[in-house]
């Protein structure tokens, strides 16, 4: 039995920077105990968001880690690169891509459990 798949996009209208936000559930799985066709399971939900934003991947990674690390969130930051940042913690994890395209750094940010807070940090950076 093949699991349902949704997938669906949300444009968020605001000056700089343009926001994109795709949220796609792969599989749908319970953790209530809600049972769903034979396997009782019902998904897990990822939040994948594309910034476009004038500022530098230096700014931009350090605002990331004082909203999601220590003085913030509280989120382990697991893995940092310069174009790349990984905090985990509370049962999920927000992963953030910074890639410079001219005059603009392009941000990726993907999340599961996070969605909420990954959402207010990508109104704050603009």
């Amino acid at each position: 039995m093949t699991q349902p798949s949704f997938s669906f996009k949300l444009l968020l209208a605001k000056n700089p920077p343009s926001v994109i936000a795709s949220k796609t559930v792969n599989r749908i799985r319970a953790e209530t105990g809600e049972s769903f066709g034979r396997q009782g399971k019902r998904g897990l939900g990822m939040l994948k968001l594309e910034l476009r934003t004038k500022k530098s991947p230096e700014y931009i990674g350090r605002k990331l880690k004082s909203f999601f690390g220590q003085g913030g969130l509280g989120l382990e930051l697991k893995e940092e690169t310069p174009a790349c940042l990984t905090f985990e913690g509370g049962g999920g994890y927000v992963n953030a891509s910074l890639c410079e395209e001219g005059d603009e750094t392009r941000v990726d940010l993907v999340t599961q459990e996070w969605d909420y807070q990954v959402k207010e940090f990508s109104s704050r950076l603009g």
